[in-house]
């Protein structure tokens, strides 16, 4: 099975999204921020979820160019076992 979310910080004066629309503007918004450094939270995050799960999930992180304030993970689940 696989999934594809995706992730930004969301900032401190926008309000939380309460509907898909509001989320889908909030990500537009994110994504045409200015271009920066990958947001060291989400290669926290990723290897939290490795740590968790040793195997079971494919996480791609990119290398350091990656420059988007926005990050689109795609996570395959491999059948264990």
């Amino acid at each position: 099975m696989s999934y594809t979310i995706q992730i930004w910080e969301k900032p401190a004066d926008w309000p939380w999204p309460t509907t898909k629309a509001e989320a889908d503007t909030q990500y537009e918004r994110a994504e045409a921020g200015p271009q920066v450094p990958m947001n060291p939270k989400f290669t926290a995050w990723a290897k939290a979820v490795e740590q968790r799960s040793p195997g079971l999930w494919d996480i791609y992180l990119g290398g350091p160019e990656m420059t988007d304030p926005t990050w689109g993970v795609g996570i395959n689940t491999r059948a264990s076992d």
